[in-house]
């Protein structure tokens, strides 16, 4: 089954894929790139919140793993071009750190939410929070360099 699977998403990526979203790859750029798997991001709690069945629960898995890495590498790959050379080591410091830091509020947030409300599904919704956050910092910083670079 999972080879079927695999020889099908070949033939689609090489027959029909190609024309499907060429428009789109073409003006993707790491932001965007990343701002997309946010958006994404955003979509799996609302879903879950109104998740149904069991194969809806199998979707969403699928739907982060669509984006997990991808996501995760562009957002370092950003981080990176942001920060100083010469500093790199004590700015990827400060990357881990923030994730580490990430780890205690977003469940601190997940816990708290579920507990003033007492349903688990509001919880999810509160973690939507945090991804429209990340699409607002991003659209803002290509804004912002959009806007300098007209001026120059």
């Amino acid at each position: 089954m999972i080879g079927v699977d695999q020889v099908l998403g070949v033939l689609f990526s090489l027959l029909a894929g190609r024309y499907l979203f060429n428009r789109l790859t073409g003006s993707l750029t790491t932001k965007r790139a990343v701002m997309l798997g946010l958006l994404i991001y955003t979509v799996i709690p609302i879903w879950g919140f109104f998740l149904r069945s069991q194969a809806e629960f199998f979707l969403i898995g699928w739907l982060v793993g669509t984006v997990q890495g991808g996501t995760q590498a562009l957002s370092r790959t950003i981080y990176a071009s942001l920060t100083p050379k010469a500093k790199s080591g004590e700015f990827f410091g400060l990357y881990g750190l923030s994730e580490k830091f990430a780890g205690i509020l977003g469940p601190l947030v997940y816990a708290i939410v579920g507990t003033v409300t007492h349903n688990p599904r509001a919880s999810l919704l509160s973690i939507t929070f945090f991804f429209i956050c990340g699409i607002y910092m991003l659209w803002e910083g290509e804004r912002r360099k959009r806007r300098s670079g007209s001026r120059r």
